[in-house]
């Protein structure tokens, strides 16, 4: 999820859409091709994901004891 920098540097989301991640959809829908309602739509979906996998995270680590 944090490596829109270099896909769009290289390929520029590939041939076909093969290296395209969600953070390039974004950028594509909104920038490039106008959609900013969509881009937005996107990007809170990106959001979201992020932050489930935060709280997963978070839930998981926080119950471990301290190791010295």
């Amino acid at each position: 999820m944090r490596v829109f920098d270099q896909i769009m540097a290289l390929t520029n989301g590939g041939p076909a859409g093969a290296t395209e991640t969600l953070a390039t959809q974004v950028y594509k829908q909104a920038f490039s091709l106008g959609n900013f309602g969509y881009g937005a739509a996107l990007a809170l979906l990106l959001a979201l994901i992020i932050l489930v996998f935060a709280v997963i995270q978070q839930r998981l680590t926080s119950g471990r004891p301290e190791e010295a």
